[in-house]
């Protein structure tokens, strides 16, 4: 249907279906226009203008007559003046609304939190409810990195009636020891492949196998003058390591199965407010995943309005013993196994790995020798005399 057709106003018309022929050509004689013809059972019918109708009615008479669109329905309601005031008000609200900000979107913080971003805002010049025409965003932008010690980076960009702010922060730098001296000794056995940006006494040689604890570059020597000289030693040490690794995979395991039911909890929200307008939970199951969804209306444009619906579902599920297959257990195995290797060596490159399965009937166990090229250079404080060896 057009779109016109609604503000206008339009007419549905129904004929007998053996009058259709009829119908057609005298439209087409006397130049009508008419849309959407169809057959409905016995009756052929269509669209058309009330002028279109006006001729039809008087020269060639329908069964029966249907009044649609604006006019029809404001002279179906014009004795109920609430409603054209509930109309308007309703589109006052509308109108207004757009007007002043009504969600802010936070992206890019990783160790801030919405909550603090958005008091941040708040201090600064920027809330839920503040006029989008007084809002000054690169001005914004300037207080916020002169108030905060933790963003550094921030654009605000204000589309509908969401204020979408996209921030960089500044990372957290770690803590380090600070000693008067200290050296470099293996974390682990292994032999020796190279030394890189060392700096102390180096104490080995490419190819030298070591034990766990040994010295590798010493903090303290010995200069041609005579005494005795400290220094922290830094420094990678990268050698060729071996590590040993197990896991298990059970055949037998808890699955979970949803039932299909479902108790909804269902909220009208508006701005910073919900209502809750529908619920049918009353006591809840023994075992139940919560799904929480928030949709927001809006205009055409998809212009965002912060009146919304937020539905609670609350999905019941049972557990059920349930076995792998043998694929399946493989499959999961060394997955697992790969986890493990990359979490206990995150900056080493593996070199080469000897798998060894062992099934059971209670499930599948893999036993793993990995050689690793990793870096075994670990610090380890000298005591001195007469210093304070502590953190800083």
């Amino acid at each position: 249907m057009h779109p016109l057709l609604f503000w206008m106003g339009y007419c549905r018309l129904f004929y007998e279906r053996e009058r259709a022929a009829e119908v057609i050509n005298f439209c087409s004689w006397r130049e009508l226009v008419y849309r959407e013809p169809k057959f409905a059972g016995e009756e052929f019918t269509f669209l058309c203008s009330p002028r279109t109708a006006a001729h039809l009615k008087k020269e060639c008479p329908p069964e029966h007559w249907e009044n649609h669109g604006l006019p029809a329905v404001l002279k179906r309601y014009q004795s109920r003046l609430g409603v054209f005031v509930g109309l308007l008000l309703a589109a006052l609200l509308v109108w207004g609304s757009g007007q002043v900000v009504w969600r802010i979107q936070i992206d890019g913080n990783e160790h801030t939190s919405d909550e603090e971003i958005i008091e941040l805002l708040s201090r600064c010049g920027m809330e839920v409810g503040d006029r989008i025409s007084s809002l000054h965003t690169a001005a914004l932008e300037n207080r916020i990195l002169i108030e905060s010690e933790t963003v550094s980076w921030i654009s605000i960009n204000i589309r509908g009636t969401v204020a979408r702010v996209e921030v960089r922060e500044i990372l957290p730098t770690p803590e380090e020891e600070h000693y008067d001296a200290a050296n470099l000794v293996a974390s682990r056995s292994g032999i020796i492949q190279w030394l890189e940006d060392t700096r102390g006494n180096v104490a080995v040689q490419i190819g030298d196998v070591v034990g766990e604890g040994d010295l590798l570059v010493g903090g303290l020597y010995a200069p041609e003058g005579g005494g005795l000289r400290y220094t922290v030693a830094k420094g990678k040490v990268m050698a060729r390591t071996e590590r040993d690794f197990s896991v298990t995979v059970p055949k037998k395991y808890e699955k979970k199965t949803y039932t299909g039911a479902c108790k909804i909890e269902k909220y009208l929200i508006f701005f910073k407010n919900e209502i809750k307008f529908y619920g049918n939970t009353g006591n809840l199951y023994e075992r139940c995943d919560t799904i929480d969804t928030v949709e927001y209306f809006e205009l055409s444009g998809a212009c965002p309005l912060p009146i919304g619906i937020r539905t609670v579902r609350y999905m019941e599920y049972r557990e059920e013993e349930t076995e792998r297959t043998e694929e399946e257990m493989r499959h999961l195995a060394y997955e697992r196994l790969s986890l493990a290797m990359e979490g206990e060596v995150p900056e080493g490159a593996l070199l080469r790995k000897s798998v060894k399965e062992i099934w059971a009937e209670e499930g599948l166990t893999l036993h793993c020798q990995g050689e690793f090229l990793e870096n075994i250079a670990q610090i380890k404080e000298i005591k001195i005399d007469g210093t304070k060896n502590c953190k800083n």
